[in-house]
């Protein structure tokens, strides 16, 4: 009884990203085993200073009474930026053969909650109306795909807000709250390994890959 009852406890998946001007402020949190597992992490935003982009990170993760947390800079040059997309690139070609598995996983998935507030002008009222309409467009498509991916439960809410001033502006607020059990988490994961195992990939080398930090 106790195991059927962990395996169905939820995982809770939320994610935040709050954009004021050029500021970013990006926040993915995982709970699990009704709170004894917490995962935070504050994903990487980038500054540029006048010479060099930098590049800020925090996270912590949590295991009842076990604790870990730590903050980064790192400054990035052209370098960095180049192997940054390599990088990427080699992401894009590991996980082309995942897409099969990607929509079977996130098909277990529950959207419980979707807020996505906008604020966009461009200092001529014609040129914000026109950005206004294209951020709905934007929006509604991917809320379109979203919905072709996940199983929504709670009716979405977006806004988008015209800013008729002089001075240009983008702020947008978006939080999300998805859902899948322990059971459905394991599932996937077994499902990971044997796609892995087939495509003779480890999990060492998608860390690699993974990584924030370049090399």
């Amino acid at each position: 009884m106790l195991i059927l009852i962990v395996m169905l406890s939820p995982i809770v998946i939320e994610g935040y990203l709050n954009r004021q001007d050029f500021a970013d402020e990006w926040i993915f949190k995982v709970r699990a085993l009704y709170g004894i597992v917490n995962y935070r992490k504050r994903i990487p935003f980038l500054d540029f200073n006048g010479r060099v982009l930098q590049l800020q990170q925090q996270s912590a993760f949590d295991i009842t009474a076990a604790h870990m947390d730590g903050e980064t800079d790192t400054e990035i040059d052209k370098d960095k930026v180049m192997t940054a997309i390599d990088r990427m690139q080699r992401i894009v070609h590991l996980f082309r053969n995942l897409e099969r598995w990607m929509r079977k996983a996130l098909a277990r998935v529950k959207l419980v909650e979707w807020n996505w507030k906008t604020d966009v002008g461009t200092g001529d009222a014609m040129w914000t109306a026109m950005a206004t309409g294209a951020v709905w467009s934007v929006k509604t498509a991917l809320l379109g795909l979203l919905s072709q991916l996940v199983r929504l439960k709670a009716e979405p809410v977006m806004v988008v807000q015209p800013i008729y001033t002089q001075q240009p502006c983008l702020r947008t607020e978006w939080t999300c709250k998805a859902t899948l059990s322990l059971w459905d988490g394991f599932v996937i994961t077994m499902q990971l390994l044997g796609r892995l195992r087939k495509t003779k990939t480890t999990f060492k080398e998608i860390q690699r890959l993974l990584r924030l930090s370049p090399t």
